[in-house]
């Protein structure tokens, strides 16, 4: 599609629409260029935009054309699947060093940041990694919302369907209770991390 097919179909729809245009994925930072272009098409026809992104693209080597993209962007929804880059990398096969670095440069650019984090039960429902992932967000004063998504197994199905193994095996869902201290945990991580550096005189 064209930005102008998008866009004509948003004016179709735009009546039922409370907000503006999201893109999301995949990853809609692998096709930066058009979403760039898509952005800046939306923007000078008043709509609003939102990026829903892992971030996993982000370098200094193309903070350039993220700086124009940026002047586009309204709201990112930000993905962070594990704040240990350890178990990131076990997670996803990449770091999340540029994940977090994006993060920052959110705060850094003033975009309004919500972010959105799965609780894992064995992998990221862990007081540890949730109170760290709280203190990683204190520094962050763009953040806005905060997003703990229970993980669900329902795909589960979906790859017995296909014949294929499920990752996760027999990990169970996340129950509302978890995901309750799950989101007390963060919380209590962002209050840790602003009182440190409050004490810091940061």
């Amino acid at each position: 599609m064209t930005v102008e097919e998008i866009l004509e179909m948003y004016d179709g729809v735009k009546e039922f629409c409370s907000g503006g245009i999201t893109c999301t994925g995949g990853e809609p930072l692998m096709q930066m260029e058009f979403l760039t272009e898509l952005f800046e098409a939306a923007k000078s026809r008043g709509i609003n935009t939102c990026l829903d992104t892992s971030g996993i693209t982000f370098t200094e080597a193309n903070r350039p054309k993220f700086d124009r993209l940026m002047r586009s962007t309204d709201l990112v929804m930000l993905d962070i699947k594990h704040i240990d880059n350890e178990e990131h990398i076990k997670l996803t096969g990449q770091p999340n060093t540029n994940i977090l670095a994006f993060a920052e440069y959110l705060t850094e650019k003033g975009i309004v940041t919500w972010v959105r984090h799965v609780t894992v039960p064995g992998i990221t429902y862990n007081d540890e990694y949730l109170l760290r992932l709280g203190e990683f967000l204190s520094r962050l004063k763009m953040l806005k919302a905060l997003d703990v998504l229970r993980y669900h197994d329902m795909g589960k199905v979906k790859y017995e369907n296909l014949g294929l193994d499920y990752p996760l095996g027999d990990t169970p869902p996340l129950t509302k209770e978890e995901a309750a201290h799950a989101r007390d945990m963060i919380m209590q991580g962002i209050r840790n991390g602003l009182a440190k550096r409050s004490c810091d005189g940061k």
